[in-house]
């Protein structure tokens, strides 16, 4: 009986032993292929992001091999089921592939697409001389090259350019005669290069905004009445006269959202002398943004959905200060140089939640006044040039990423050269010849 115990004990303990050893040694099942399901999106320029969904991938980012036709994308970040990456710059159209350390899944083609170049438009003007006798002609630029909207007879200025469709329409002025002690200049706006005036030549009229809504053609500007001038817009060719036709008042800036038109400019309270509120007209009802300064202008408009932003300056004693306003409450803007300074604010333009001003800093140093271009993003100012010459930043527009400033540059110490810069880096439209100018810029 005991000999019988021994073998049955023995028998279980080997029994159980074997067991042991077999569970140990079982290896853990292979890990599972990755599948992709599609991608998002299928088609575009080197840069962009593209998500592919799927199984199976790793969460670990770097152990996600992603190649566009063989050439490899960075990951940028990784789930079991996702995948976001940057289509590779120097690969082809072809079919996007993942490999994990399980192994490797072809998926969808994706296309090409040449990045899409956008067209740039300045607007301005251009002497054709260097004598007393050179006119400004009035001009715009599409990518660097120049088209004349006037013949340089007489004295003209383009202030304003807007692209709608194919149509490039530019506002400014032209003088009525050649030269004389009577001559006045007529507000007009140019459609592809044909001029539509928008005053008859009996007062001093400047047209100093354009912005195109459908087949609406709207205008700012401003128009003398022999004692004062009144702020206006035009409605294709119809005047509107905003505010109260007994003051000084002037109309910078226009935007159309809807059926409503948005208009910054300034207005005496008190005839030609009084002090001078920056404001906005909605629908030619006033706002005045100035507060108590005793002397303010808004030179810019930009409505981004039911917000309204304006930009100016405006004065406290000596000083002059640049800011905006959003829905009338204020905000103002650093110089961007140290110093005594005199700042100005000339254009606005929103892009999502991002507030964008293009402006001047006038400022003093050893005894000599200096004017540099510049832009602030969200109030953080940004210099274009760096105080070796005068400089002015006239208009600014946004698009996508990238910033885009029109203005003007001195070159010899005497000769302004049109010229705008995109993410800071300039292109200048004129040689240097005869001073020009770039009032306002429009990417399309």
């Amino acid at each position: 009986m005991r000999i019988h115990s021994r073998l049955a004990l023995l028998s279980a303990f080997v029994i159980a032993l074997v067991a042991c050893r077999k569970t140990g040694g079982e290896k853990p099942p292979p890990p599972s292929l990755p599948t992709i399901a599609a991608i998002s999106p299928v088609s575009g320029a080197a840069g962009i992001s593209v998500t592919i969904t799927g199984a199976n991938f790793d969460t670990v980012a770097t152990n996600d091999k992603v190649t566009f036709n063989g050439t490899a994308a960075a990951v940028i970040s990784a789930t079991a089921t996702t995948l976001v990456v940057t289509v590779p710059v120097g690969g082809s159209t072809g079919a996007v592939s993942v490999t994990t350390p399980a192994g490797a899944v072809t998926g969808p083609n994706f296309t090409y697409q040449l990045p899409i170049v956008p067209d740039i438009y300045v607007a301005g003007f251009e002497l054709n001389g260097t004598t007393s006798t050179a006119n400004t002609v009035a001009k715009y630029w599409k990518n660097g090259t120049a088209v004349a909207l006037t013949d340089g007879s007489k004295d003209a200025l383009a202030n304003s350019i807007f692209v709608s469709g194919s149509d490039i329409y530019v506002a400014g002025e032209e003088d009525k005669t050649p030269r004389g002690s009577l001559n006045v200049a007529i507000a007009k706006y140019w459609k592809n290069g044909v001029a539509t005036a928008l005053t008859d030549g009996t007062h001093f009229a400047y047209a100093t905004s354009i912005f195109v809504s459908g087949t609406d053609v709207y205008v700012a500007g401003y128009e003398s009445t022999g004692t004062i001038f009144n702020a206006k817009y035009w409605k294709n060719g119809t005047p509107v006269t905003l505010g109260s036709g007994n003051n000084n008042a002037y109309a910078m800036s226009i935007y159309v959202s809807g059926p409503d038109v948005y208009v910054a400019g300034s207005e005496n309270t008190n005839g030609s002398s009084g002090q001078v509120q920056a404001k906005y007209w909605k629908n030619g009802v006033a706002t005045n943004l100035s507060g108590a300064h005793v002397s303010a202008l808004a030179t810019g408009v930009f409505v981004s959905g039911s917000d309204v932003y304006a930009t100016g300056y405006y004065s406290v004693g000596s000083e002059q200060f640049a800011a905006y306003w959003k829905n009338g409450t204020g905000f103002d803007l650093p110089s961007t140089t140290s110093g005594p300074s005199e700042v100005q604010a000339n254009a606005i333009y929103v892009s999502g939640t991002d507030v964008y001003v293009a402006g001047t800093d006038n400022f003093t140093a050893n005894g000599i006044t200096t004017t540099v271009s510049n832009y602030w993003k969200n109030g953080t100012g940004v210099a274009l040039s760096d105080g070796g010459a005068q400089a002015q930043a006239n208009a600014i527009f946004v698009s996508g990423s990238d910033v885009y400033v029109a203005g003007d540059y001195f070159v010899a110490g005497s000769i302004s050269v049109a010229k705008y810069w995109k993410n800071g880096v300039s292109t200048a439209l004129t040689d240097g010849t005869f001073n020009a100018g770039a009032n306002s810029i429009f990417v399309k």
